[in-house]
């Protein structure tokens, strides 16, 4: 059904067509609304409170041209007998004038930019404002003119300074009538199923709720009232802008929305009422400018409560996918460490049968079997501890004390001195080494163990070489700066730029993991810190551990 995909692009609902009264509706609507703005009616030209279009505009984005288009060219075309035209071309003209209108602003935002009417974002309501608002207001305005023209109600000389005042005044009527009734009943009717499209959620006043805020609102209310009651329109209009860009900025669109209605009916319908003359009196009086920006104030007001409601949505939802995510890392570090300690205890007791098999003078052949064996228990072991060392260094926060990196070093050098099959590297502590710094103890172990460990893993596997590791460490008003440089192999200049990633290895020949530089780099960045390194291939390397001075 065609004429019912009015809102967007969502498939409407075929299993439930809409009720049949919402084709009689928009003539009753419609014909109410048009009699309403016959009280508004002056100067024997047109009424400064126009509804028909307005209706039209609502409905059409609701139950689509089909039912809306016939029910405002019937009214508008015939109702203009009201307003005096007494030549029938003339009635044909008004009614197809904005007919035509509605449509072009239907097939526009919703069929040309699959725009949502109910705006629920900056987008939407910017795409609404202009395509969906200002050009189709503009096109029946003109129309107008000419149509006053054509019947003799005033000459050429007349159509500028009266259109300057029907797009004022129907600008502002359309924005204060049309937006809201689209944002605060389009998400109501989708959730009855009066409207084709699938249920939407209903805006909520999040903030003008709260208790908290009640009497913030009743003074805001009562200050616009004491204005447009006890002061000229002329001499506040501004005021009754800044207002309606507080609320806009304290609590969002849905808020600004109703504080322009307010405003509204205080400043312009309520006065209108008591004197027709009212818009005439202002913008003929020389005040056009004034009227601008009175509306001016009310577009800008509407769009940064949109941005502004924006925000918080946005902020909610990351909040929601911050608490979303801090759950799944509680529960990857469950599973990280079950399954290590899992995995941990098989593996120690491989290794002990290891030691067994050894002990009991296996040949050759077999003892080579065993020494793979635990090499290769050794290695899992080692990536085991690895994704422990990135899994907590992820999720715990830090804890300074005072460290010596000399007996730091020592301690990781006990453990490592076997590391490279009993060739153990010789150790030159500088004089600075000894000295004690502030850093988390666990991090900074992760990282020198890492580097200390590749030292000596890396170192050349020439007889005649002897490995030499040297330790240093700087520090600066800022900055402190452990420096380990070594005599290996070094790193090839291409692969260079890759040592920090994640899983990568060198050479097909590598035995670790992959893991360990970019562990200990992710630990230097916790602590606030990075490592840099140099190295020229054939001669060692050098790697800088710089951390805030604490």
């Amino acid at each position: 059904m065609p004429s019912d995909i009015t809102l967007n692009n969502h498939q409407p609902h075929a299993e439930k067509p809409l009720p049949w009264w919402t084709w009689i509706a928009p003539l009753a609507i419609i014909e109410a609304g048009d009699q309403i703005s016959l009280l508004f009616f002056q100067d024997n030209i047109t009424s400064s409170f126009y509804l028909p279009t307005s209706l039209g505009l609502i409905l059409v984005f609701w139950w689509g041209p089909l039912r809306v288009f016939p029910s405002l060219f019937i009214i508008t075309t015939l109702n203009n007998y009201f307003y005096g035209f007494s030549s029938y071309w003339i009635w044909f003209g008004f009614g197809l004038g904005d007919s035509c209108s509605i449509a072009l602003s239907w097939f526009l935002f919703n069929i040309l930019l699959k725009g949502k009417a109910w705006m629920p974002d900056t987008r939407n309501l910017v795409l609404f404002l202009v395509f969906g608002l200002a050009i189709p207001i503009t096109c029946y305005a003109v129309n107008w003119q000419f149509m006053y023209v054509l019947n003799h109600n005033f000459g050429w000389a007349q159509f500028l300074p009266h259109l300057r005042r029907d797009l004022l005044g129907e600008t502002i009527v359309n924005i204060i009538i049309v937006i809201p009734t689209l944002v605060f009943l389009t998400p109501l009717l989708s959730r009855k199923g009066l409207i084709p499209i699938p249920p939407i959620p209903v805006s909520a006043f999040t903030y003008l709720t709260r208790k908290k805020h009640t009497l913030e609102v009743a003074l805001i209310s009562a200050v616009v009232l004491a204005l447009a009651f006890l002061f000229d329109f002329q001499d506040v209009w501004f005021l009754f802008g800044s207002i309606s860009l507080y609320v806009a900025i304290r609590f969002g669109f849905d808020a600004v929305l109703v504080a322009n209605v307010i405003i509204f009916s205080a400043t312009y319908l309520v006065p209108t009422i008591n004197h027709p003359e009212f818009v005439n009196t202002i913008i003929e009086g020389g005040n056009a400018p004034i009227f601008f920006g009175y509306l001016l104030l009310f577009l800008f007001a509407a769009v940064t409560g949109r941005v502004i409601s924006d925000l918080r949505i946005i902020e909610r939802e990351l909040n929601a996918k911050n608490k979303e995510l801090q759950q799944t890392n509680v529960e990857l570090d469950r599973f990280v460490y079950s399954a290590s300690h899992d995995m941990s205890a098989p593996l120690k007791s491989i290794r002990g049968l290891v030691n067994v098999g050894l002990l009991t003078k296996p040949t050759a052949e077999q003892e080579d079997y065993w020494r793979k064996i635990e090499t290769s228990a050794r290695k899992l072991e080692d990536f085991i501890d690895e994704v422990l060392h990135y899994s907590r260094n992820n999720r715990t926060e830090l804890v300074l004390e005072e460290l010596n990196i000399k007996q730091l070093c020592e301690e990781i050098f006990s453990h490592l001195r076997y590391f490279n099959e009993g060739n153990a590297p010789g150790i030159v502590f500088d004089h600075s080494a000894n000295r004690t710094i502030i850093a988390d103890r666990s991090r900074l172990k992760i990282i020198l163990n890492n580097l200390l460990s590749n030292a000596i893993k890396y170192q050349k596997k020439d007889p005649s070489h002897h490995p030499l590791i040297s330790i240093s460490l700087r520090e600066d008003e800022d900055r402190v700066t452990i420096r380990i440089d070594d005599n290996g192999e070094g790193i090839p200049i291409e692969i260079q730029p890759s040592v920090f990633k994640m899983f990568y290895r060198g050479n097909l020949k590598s035995t670790g993991s992959g893991l360990g530089l970019y562990i200990a780099l992710e630990a230097a960045n916790k602590m606030g810190g990075k490592i840099t390194f140099q190295s020229e291939y054939g001669k060692g390397s050098t790697f800088m551990v710089e951390l805030p001075n604490q």
